[in-house]
């Protein structure tokens, strides 16, 4: 297949407008956070929960912009932000974390492959074990100590990432926690005992619990629609498929944020930017209709679990 002219695609948007985007989806994420801390401990929680949990995955779509330079014009913008905003939100090693997803796209398929997650079953009544799991954390555990161990394969030679991201997590962490204290004790206007319990149930049941299952749960669900390989696959790689969603529903909005939506397009041409993808995908499905998106994550979820 002739490959496209990166240039028509590769152009960057200003910083300007991309800072705009990030800063309104982390305040949407994290509202709720916020929201719930001034409210109080109450049946709100589960909502906020929901909401929160779901809304991370986006967040984690950005942080796989970033390890692609893709959110700012320059590579300082994008490090920066995963390094010290998202990475630390996500509880992950931003640099270990770029270096697996290079892995990931050299040996998409192959056992050198990482990205484990899109080979579990998950059909019939395994879906039901699979949510348990994430529920029970289990699922967490794996993650969080699989990001601890060097990639498969490290083609470029570079040296494992510096354990700095941990001091980032902590300071990230300690401003976060004491703005929902604060907001919690709405700026010293109630007593502290009362704000620290709200915090604490806020800061970890809706933010931990709700990042450490349903995020979990969310971003499992969606690379298994991307590359779990169902009968009438048309693109594969080794064992992976490599799909494009139609755009425009709701689940495509709430998994295929940042690109994701045209997945086997970033697979096949990885230097364009996320807002680009969509023309590229156009172009090439001109020339080879296996890219055009016919799919939707509901509807391969479906034939997944089936």
């Amino acid at each position: 297949m002739t490959r496209l002219d990166l240039t028509t695609f590769t152009d960057k948007r200003s910083d300007a407008w991309s800072g705009f985007i990030v800063a309104t989806n982390l305040f949407l994420v994290l509202m709720p956070l916020y929201l719930s801390a001034w409210l109080g401990v109450g049946l709100h929680l589960l909502p906020a929960w929901g909401w929160f949990g779901v809304g991370m995955n986006g967040l984690l779509n950005l942080l796989h912009e970033c390890s692609h330079y893709h959110v700012f014009a320059g590579r300082a913008g994008s490090s920066f932000l995963g390094r010290w905003v998202l990475g630390p939100l996500a509880l992950a090693d931003f640099d270990a974390y770029q270096k697996r997803h290079w892995v990931h796209h050299r040996h998409l398929g192959e056992s050198e492959d990482p990205k484990y997650v899109y080979r579990v079953n998950v059909r019939g009544r395994r879906f039901l074990g699979f949510a348990f799991r994430c529920a029970c954390l289990l699922e967490a555990l794996k993650k969080f100590s699989g990001q601890a161990a060097p990639p498969t394969r490290d083609e470029s030679g570079s040296p494992p990432s510096s354990r700095l991201w941990v001091m980032r997590t902590l300071l990230v962490h300690s401003l976060l926690g004491g703005s929902i204290l604060w907001v919690a004790t709405d700026g010293g206007g109630r007593p502290l005992g009362e704000g620290l319990l709200t915090a604490s149930v806020v800061y970890g049941g809706v933010y931990l619990y709700g990042l450490a299952s349903l995020t979990v749960w969310v971003a499992s669900l969606r690379a298994i629609a991307e590359h779990q390989i169902i009968g009438d696959q048309d693109v594969t790689q080794q064992d992976a498929a490599l799909r494009n969603f139609r755009p425009g529903r709701l689940l495509s909005w709430l998994l295929g944020c940042y690109g994701f939506v045209q997945h086997a397009t970033h697979h096949y041409e990885p230097a364009i930017p996320y807002y680009r993808l969509p023309a590229a995908t156009t172009a090439l499905a001109g020339t080879n209709p296996s890219f055009s998106p016919v799919h939707t994550y509901g509807s391969v979820l479906a034939e997944v679990i089936r």
